[in-house]
């Protein structure tokens, strides 16, 4: 889990990254769920943690 969280989150930020290098936001969508994704991983390792 801790890798797989920590691969999106490097993903995450080169595509940030780029998006800011190219000003270009047509990614944003992507970047969206990419953080839902990450969001729901995160929530779901804390219930399973409790």
């Amino acid at each position: 889990m801790k890798q797989n969280v920590l691969e999106k989150e490097m993903h995450l930020k080169e595509l940030v990254v780029k998006l800011l290098k190219e000003n270009n936001l047509s990614d944003y969508e992507l970047l969206d769920s990419s953080f839902n994704e990450i969001k729901e991983e995160l929530q779901n390792h804390h219930r399973n943690s409790i």
